[in-house]
Protein backbone atom coordinates (compact mmCIF):
# COMPACT_ATOMS: atom_id res chain seq x y z
CA UNK A 1 0.00 0.00 0.00
CA UNK A 2 0.98 3.55 -0.90
CA UNK A 3 1.50 6.15 1.94
CA UNK A 4 1.32 9.94 1.20
CA UNK A 5 4.10 11.70 2.42
CA UNK A 6 2.84 15.63 3.05
CA UNK A 7 5.75 16.25 6.27
CA UNK A 8 8.17 13.51 8.17
CA UNK A 9 5.84 12.19 10.13
CA UNK A 10 4.48 10.66 7.15
CA UNK A 11 7.29 8.42 7.27
CA UNK A 12 7.68 5.15 8.10
CA UNK A 13 7.88 4.33 11.90
CA UNK A 14 10.20 1.27 11.75
CA UNK A 15 13.59 1.04 10.02
CA UNK A 16 13.85 -1.56 7.44
CA UNK A 17 13.87 -0.71 3.51
CA UNK A 18 10.76 0.71 1.57
CA UNK A 19 10.42 1.82 -2.16
CA UNK A 20 10.63 6.25 -1.74
CA UNK A 21 8.64 7.52 -4.48
CA UNK A 22 10.22 10.85 -5.28
CA UNK A 23 8.50 13.93 -7.35
CA UNK A 24 10.47 13.65 -10.70
CA UNK A 25 8.97 10.31 -10.92
CA UNK A 26 10.98 8.01 -10.23
CA UNK A 27 11.04 5.00 -7.38
CA UNK A 28 14.01 4.18 -4.91
CA UNK A 29 14.81 1.70 -2.94
CA UNK A 30 16.71 2.61 0.17
CA UNK A 31 16.79 1.36 3.67
CA UNK A 32 15.79 4.00 5.96
CA UNK A 33 17.53 4.04 10.02
CA UNK A 34 15.81 5.87 12.60
CA UNK A 35 18.33 7.52 15.03
CA UNK A 36 18.33 8.00 18.90
CA UNK A 37 15.71 11.17 18.73
CA UNK A 38 13.36 8.28 16.88
CA UNK A 39 14.11 10.55 13.12
CA UNK A 40 14.23 9.31 10.25
CA UNK A 41 17.83 9.56 8.58
CA UNK A 42 19.35 7.80 5.46
CA UNK A 43 16.43 9.31 2.81
CA UNK A 44 17.03 8.79 -0.73
CA UNK A 45 16.54 12.44 -0.58
CA UNK A 46 15.28 15.79 1.24
CA UNK A 47 11.68 15.50 2.82
CA UNK A 48 9.83 17.73 0.64
CA UNK A 49 10.58 15.59 -2.69
CA UNK A 50 9.49 12.71 -1.52
CA UNK A 51 6.23 12.06 -2.75
CA UNK A 52 4.98 8.53 -0.59
CA UNK A 53 6.22 5.54 0.02
CA UNK A 54 5.49 1.79 0.06
CA UNK A 55 6.65 -1.27 1.56
CA UNK A 56 8.72 -3.63 -0.58
CA UNK A 57 6.75 -5.93 -2.00
CA UNK A 58 7.41 -9.74 -1.41
CA UNK A 59 6.89 -12.72 -3.86
CA UNK A 60 3.38 -13.30 -4.53
CA UNK A 61 2.44 -16.49 -6.18
CA UNK A 62 -0.92 -15.14 -6.69
CA UNK A 63 1.25 -13.19 -9.16
CA UNK A 64 2.72 -15.91 -10.88
CA UNK A 65 1.16 -17.25 -14.13
CA UNK A 66 1.82 -20.36 -16.40
CA UNK A 67 0.08 -21.82 -19.20
CA UNK A 68 -2.79 -22.99 -17.26
CA UNK A 69 -4.19 -19.30 -16.53
CA UNK A 70 -2.18 -17.69 -18.77
CA UNK A 71 -5.02 -15.91 -20.56
CA UNK A 72 -6.29 -13.90 -16.95
CA UNK A 73 -2.97 -11.74 -18.09
CA UNK A 74 -4.49 -10.36 -21.65
CA UNK A 75 -5.95 -7.12 -19.83
CA UNK A 76 -2.12 -6.60 -19.22
CA UNK A 77 -0.42 -6.81 -22.30
CA UNK A 78 1.87 -3.94 -22.92
CA UNK A 79 2.37 -4.10 -19.20
CA UNK A 80 5.83 -4.82 -18.05
CA UNK A 81 6.41 -8.71 -16.38
CA UNK A 82 9.08 -10.38 -15.60
CA UNK A 83 9.39 -13.56 -16.80
CA UNK A 84 11.25 -17.10 -16.94
CA UNK A 85 11.18 -20.67 -17.51
CA UNK A 86 11.38 -21.53 -13.56
CA UNK A 87 9.68 -19.93 -10.48
CA UNK A 88 13.59 -19.94 -9.03
CA UNK A 89 14.90 -17.58 -11.62
CA UNK A 90 11.56 -15.77 -11.47
CA UNK A 91 11.94 -14.73 -7.65
CA UNK A 92 15.91 -13.59 -8.37
CA UNK A 93 14.54 -11.34 -11.19
CA UNK A 94 12.42 -9.93 -8.30
CA UNK A 95 14.89 -9.56 -5.76
CA UNK A 96 17.48 -7.81 -7.90
CA UNK A 97 14.41 -5.90 -9.12
CA UNK A 98 13.91 -4.50 -5.67
CA UNK A 99 16.66 -4.78 -3.79
CA UNK A 100 19.17 -3.73 -6.21
CA UNK A 101 17.33 -1.63 -8.59
CA UNK A 102 18.03 -3.63 -11.72
CA UNK A 103 15.29 -3.63 -13.68
CA UNK A 104 15.05 -6.79 -15.51
CA UNK A 105 11.41 -6.90 -16.77
CA UNK A 106 9.88 -7.44 -19.80
CA UNK A 107 7.28 -5.77 -22.15
CA UNK A 108 4.13 -8.31 -22.35
CA UNK A 109 3.32 -7.99 -26.19
CA UNK A 110 0.89 -11.14 -26.58
CA UNK A 111 -0.22 -13.96 -25.10
CA UNK A 112 0.33 -17.73 -26.75
CA UNK A 113 -2.93 -20.22 -27.92
CA UNK A 114 -2.94 -23.06 -25.45
CA UNK A 115 -0.87 -25.22 -27.83
CA UNK A 116 2.03 -23.54 -26.89
CA UNK A 117 3.61 -24.70 -23.59
CA UNK A 118 5.88 -21.24 -23.61
CA UNK A 119 2.80 -18.94 -23.83
CA UNK A 120 4.24 -15.60 -22.58
CA UNK A 121 5.46 -13.42 -25.77
CA UNK A 122 7.84 -10.47 -24.86
CA UNK A 123 8.69 -7.62 -26.87
CA UNK A 124 12.22 -9.13 -28.28
CA UNK A 125 10.42 -11.96 -29.60
CA UNK A 126 11.40 -14.83 -26.76
CA UNK A 127 8.32 -17.03 -25.05
CA UNK A 128 8.54 -17.70 -21.50
CA UNK A 129 6.35 -20.25 -19.40
CA UNK A 130 6.17 -18.43 -16.34
CA UNK A 131 5.33 -14.30 -16.02
CA UNK A 132 4.65 -12.49 -12.87
CA UNK A 133 2.48 -9.54 -12.80
CA UNK A 134 4.45 -6.43 -10.79
CA UNK A 135 2.80 -3.67 -9.52
CA UNK A 136 1.97 -1.38 -12.14
CA UNK A 137 2.63 2.53 -11.69
CA UNK A 138 -0.30 4.71 -11.34
CA UNK A 139 -1.88 6.39 -14.12
CA UNK A 140 0.07 9.41 -15.76
CA UNK A 141 -2.41 12.75 -15.16
CA UNK A 142 -1.50 15.99 -16.60
CA UNK A 143 -1.40 17.82 -12.92
CA UNK A 144 1.81 15.41 -12.53
CA UNK A 145 3.59 17.01 -14.99
CA UNK A 146 5.17 19.80 -14.97
CA UNK A 147 6.77 21.93 -18.42
CA UNK A 148 10.69 20.80 -18.66
CA UNK A 149 9.53 16.78 -17.61
CA UNK A 150 10.38 14.30 -19.66
CA UNK A 151 7.94 11.47 -21.02
CA UNK A 152 8.25 8.17 -22.97
CA UNK A 153 6.01 5.50 -24.55
CA UNK A 154 5.69 2.52 -22.21
CA UNK A 155 6.05 0.53 -25.39
CA UNK A 156 9.21 2.45 -26.85
CA UNK A 157 11.84 3.01 -24.76
CA UNK A 158 14.56 5.14 -27.06
CA UNK A 159 12.39 8.13 -27.66
CA UNK A 160 12.03 10.77 -24.86
CA UNK A 161 9.88 13.95 -24.91
CA UNK A 162 10.31 16.91 -23.33
CA UNK A 163 7.06 18.52 -21.94
CA UNK A 164 7.23 22.14 -23.78
CA UNK A 165 3.45 23.27 -22.90
CA UNK A 166 0.74 22.36 -19.91
CA UNK A 167 -2.72 23.39 -19.91
CA UNK A 168 -4.49 22.74 -16.34
CA UNK A 169 -7.93 23.92 -18.07
CA UNK A 170 -8.62 21.57 -21.18
CA UNK A 171 -6.12 18.81 -19.32
CA UNK A 172 -3.49 19.01 -22.01
CA UNK A 173 -0.21 18.68 -22.52
CA UNK A 174 2.51 19.64 -25.82
CA UNK A 175 5.03 17.90 -26.52
CA UNK A 176 7.39 18.20 -29.81
CA UNK A 177 4.48 18.72 -32.09
CA UNK A 178 1.84 16.82 -30.31
CA UNK A 179 -0.75 18.13 -28.15
CA UNK A 180 -1.75 14.96 -25.65
CA UNK A 181 -5.06 14.84 -23.67
CA UNK A 182 -4.88 13.46 -20.34
CA UNK A 183 -6.57 10.25 -21.65
CA UNK A 184 -3.80 10.07 -23.93
CA UNK A 185 -1.23 9.49 -21.04
CA UNK A 186 -2.55 5.79 -20.08
CA UNK A 187 0.29 4.80 -22.71
CA UNK A 188 2.82 7.36 -21.70
CA UNK A 189 5.22 7.32 -18.55
CA UNK A 190 7.74 9.96 -16.64
CA UNK A 191 10.67 8.79 -16.86
CA UNK A 192 14.03 10.19 -15.82
CA UNK A 193 17.36 10.87 -17.63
Amino acid sequence: MRHSVMHKSDLPDFEGSYLFHLDDGTTVRQTMFINDDDEPYNLPADIEHIVSWEDLPTFDLENVYGPQNADKLKDHIGERILVADEVSKLKSKLNYLYDEGIDNSSLLKDIMDETYTARFKIADGSHYVLAYLLPQPPELKVSDLNIGDIIQLKDNEKRKYMILGKNEDVKSICIYDHILKEDDLVNWKKVKI
